[in-house]
């Protein structure tokens, strides 16, 4: 008669007493909690790309580090380096030399480029200029608007 009563055989669990001492598990729960919205709500961020110091201007600064080598920057992978019209394949070449006859203490480039330049070939020529021995690389970009506005922002 106790089968159809009691077909699971369940009250046994009701008569077994608790065990003693601490149970971990609530409070590797609540940590858990805390961690994940701690991770959520924290600012850190990690963009790729490189970082850049910007240095203050001023006129220590000009005095100091000023460019011995120009490198301007046209559109079509066209160069001139020092006044040198050369193409991207023999600049790298152009820059090692230029470093060695200079001793390459202190070279400093300038890089003059406009909008045009796009962002992976500006880092391709920092690091080229790196590999040939420059000490610092400047760069000067021009603004092609006569108002500094961009021409699709004007009214028609």
């Amino acid at each position: 008669m106790s089968v159809l009563t009691q077909p699971l055989g369940l009250k046994r669990f009701l008569t077994s007493k608790p065990k003693g001492g601490i149970d971990l598990l609530p409070f590797f729960d609540a940590v858990l909690i805390v961690l994940i919205i701690a991770l959520n709500s924290s600012r850190f961020v990690a963009a790729p790309g490189a970082t850049v110091n910007l240095s203050r201007v001023g006129s220590e600064l000009s005095a100091v580090a000023t460019p011995n080598a120009v490198l301007t920057v046209g559109k079509n992978d066209l160069y001139f380096f020092q006044g040198q019209k050369l193409l991207s394949g023999s600049l790298k070449s152009s820059m090692v030399e230029f470093v060695e006859k200079e001793n390459g203490e202190n070279s400093v480039l300038l890089i003059k480029a406009d909008q045009a330049l796009n962002t992976a070939n500006l880092f391709e020529l920092f690091e080229m200029a790196k590999s040939a021995g420059f000490e610092r690389v400047h760069l000067a970009a021009e603004n092609n608007h006569r108002d500094g506005l961009d021409p699709d922002w004007e009214s028609n």
